[in-house]
């Protein structure tokens, strides 16, 4: 699988272990890449063909709401909630977790994912603030939340 690892999660550590398995490319290993914003992030990503791995659900959920509302494609994006920064080892079990569920790259096309801390009953306090004012359902589903997005290929 092709990824695309946002400054916030930890190259040295997430990346390394990513890379046993899979392509990635992490934003905090490549100077250029300091000073991009998120939607120039994304489109690197999509351009590669990589999904993005991030925590910044903010800004992320919005930009790939504004994608889908203007029929702009990306190749994915991984919103990873709830997990403390530091717990690298659950990080790559979740992000291992969403590629199981949806193994193939081009299945990611378009196709925003929440990936929570199971061990948590209420893994965002303002998840459900977000997905109101996102104009967003949001349904359960094998350990993700899976948005139905205007775009989605499932």
């Amino acid at each position: 699988m092709r990824l695309f690892l946002d400054a916030h999660v930890s190259a040295r550590r997430i990346a390394t272990a990513l890379r046993e398995q899979h392509d990635v490319r992490a934003a905090d290993e490549e100077r250029e890449l300091d000073g991009f914003d998120d939607e120039r992030l994304l489109t690197l990503a999509t351009r590669e063909h990589r999904i993005m791995v991030t925590f910044n659900v903010a800004d992320f959920a919005r930009i790939t709401t504004e994608w889908a509302a203007a029929e702009r494609s990306h190749a994915g994006c991984l919103l990873i909630v709830g997990v403390d920064h530091a717990e690298f080892g659950l990080i790559v079990r979740v992000i291992e977790h969403a590629i199981s569920i949806r193994p193939d790259q081009d299945a990611w096309a378009d196709y925003t994912a929440w990936a929570p801390d199971q061990r948590r009953r209420n893994p965002h306090p303002r998840l459900g603030d977000a997905l109101e004012n996102g104009g967003l359902r949001w349904p359960y589903c094998g350990g993700l939340m899976w948005p139905h997005l205007p775009s989605d290929r499932r």
